[in-house]
């Protein structure tokens, strides 16, 4: 085998992962801040840069990015809200811990939610998208098992702005 075609072999492997294979969730550069599976199986995935210059929504079906917000870029960080609420005292206090992380497009706001409500032990995940003109709403639910990494890091992050919006 000479050198051409150890050099062609070589560009096929390397070019085969990066075509016809869907899209990536996340870059080479980027941490998964949090990420679930929803019902009909897409997937939602909150990614940063390694180095914190950008924080990114991602959301589609396995094979293709539906969705991207915003650009990756030092400004991201503030097109995001970020809120909570934590309530302990277990199950007669009706304890709960829920977190929200927002932002709007368009006149559409969505809502990306991971809550735990002691008084009935569950954990729920998902997306809420909300028409900001019409008012009306849509609920994505996440499957709680596909869950990965947690928006609680927002609670300490100071380059995301706290908002006292809560959504359920």
């Amino acid at each position: 085998m000479n050198w051409l075609s150890i050099i062609l072999l070589a560009s096929t492997f390397y070019l085969i992962p990066n075509t016809g294979m869907g899209q990536h969730y996340r870059l080479p550069n980027e941490e998964i801040v949090y990420s679930f599976r929803s019902g009909k199986n897409k997937k939602l995935v909150i990614a940063k840069d390694s180095s914190d210059a950008y924080l990114v929504y991602r959301f589609g079906t396995l094979q293709k990015v539906e969705m991207e917000f915003p650009e990756r870029n030092h400004q991201s960080w503030s097109k995001f809200r970020y809120s909570f609420w934590l309530r302990p005292g277990g199950k007669m206090n009706e304890g709960m811990d829920i977190n929200f992380l927002q932002f709007t497009l368009d006149s559409v706001k969505y809502v990306v939610y991971d809550c735990y409500y002691e008084a009935d032990n569950t954990p729920y995940v998902g997306i809420k998208i909300i028409n900001l003109r019409t008012g009306r709403e849509k609920k994505i639910e996440g499957k709680v098992k596909t869950r990965k990494g947690s928006l609680i890091d927002f609670r300490y992050n100071d380059q995301i702005e706290k908002s006292d919006e809560l959504f359920e």
